[in-house]
C-alpha cells in the first residue's frame, strides 16, 4: 500500500461537520478522498484485468479490498486437500532425529486451521502417533496410561526423548566396540620379542669359518 494512504482501509470518510466558529472539515474530507483514490488505484494495478472489470462498480479502496479478501483470501478445496495429503504423506523416519519431521508436519495443521479445516488436537496427536516408527512403539503404551500426553506437543516431546535415549545407547555401544577392536589388535609384547629373536639373521664371519675345519677333520679320519 502506498505510504500515507492506508488509513482509508480502516477509517471511513469523515462526515461533513460545521464547528462552532462556523468553520468546517471540508479540507479533511477532500484529503481523505484523495488518499482513497490513490489507494484504490494502487489495488487495481495489482490485480488481473478480469477482476478489475468484475468489480468496476466499487468506488472505494476499502470496499475493493473487502471483496478481494472475501473471494480470494481463503483457500479453495483443492488447496486444502493438498495440505491434508502432504501432511498425511509426511513420514517420521527411524534413522534420523524426529524434530525435522515434526517441523514439516505441524505447519500443515496451522494452515488447515486458517482455512477453516481445523483438526482437533487429539486427532492431530493420533495422526502423529500413527506416523512414529516401530522403534518408538513404547510411546503408544505410555500415552495409553497418560492421556494428558495426547497432544501434538506431547507426542513430539516423547519422540525426541526416545530418539535421543536410543542414540546415546547406540553411541555407547559403538564406543565399546571400538575399544574391543583396539584391544584385539594390540599384539602381545612377549610374542613380539620372540618373533624378533627368531627373525634375527645369522652372524657372518667367525661362525662360518669355525664350522669348516670340523668338516675337514671328519674327512681326514676316513
Amino acid at each position: 500500500m502506498a505510504e500515507g494512504v492506508s488509513h482509508v482501509l480502516t477509517k471511513d470518510c469523515p462526515s461533513p461537520t460545521t464547528y462552532d466558529d462556523n468553520s468546517n472539515n471540508a479540507n479533511d474530507i477532500f484529503s481523505w478522498k484523495q488518499d482513497d483514490t490513490k489507494a484504490l488505484g494502487y489495488l487495481i494495478l495489482r490485480v488481473q484485468e478480469s477482476i478489475r472489470v468484475k468489480h468496476d462498480a466499487l468506488v472505494s479502496a476499502k470496499a475493493f479490498r473487502d471483496v478481494l479478501s472475501t473471494e480470494y483470501g481463503t483457500q479453495g478445496v483443492s488447496t486444502t486437500y493438498g495440505e491434508i495429503k502432504a501432511m498425511l504423506d509426511s513420514p517420521i523416519p527411524s534413522n534420523q532425529h524426529p524434530a525435522s519431521a515434526f517441523n514439516k508436519i505441524n505447519p500443515h495443521f496451522t494452515r488447515l486451521k486458517k482455512a477453516n479445516f481445523k483438526i482437533p488436537i487429539k486427532v492431530q496427536a493420533m495422526i502423529l502417533l500413527s506416523k512414529l516408527p516401530s522403534s518408538m512403539n513404547s510411546i503408544a503404551q505410555i500415552v495409553a496410561m497418560d492421556k494428558e500426553m495426547l497432544t501434538p506437543a506431547g507426542i513430539e516431546k516423547a519422540a525426541i526423548l526416545c530418539w535421543e535415549q536410543a542414540d546415546n545407547s547406540r553411541g555407547k555401544h559403538k564406543e565399546v566396540q571400538k575399544l574391543s577392536a583396539v584391544k584385539r589388535k594390540q599384539p602381545d609384547p612377549k610374542f613380539n620379542q620372540h618373533q624378533q629373536h627368531q627373525q634375527q639373521p645369522p652372524k657372518q664371519g667367525g661362525g662360518n669359518n669355525a664350522g669348516a675345519p670340523a668338516q675337514n677333520k671328519g674327512k681326514n679320519k676316513r
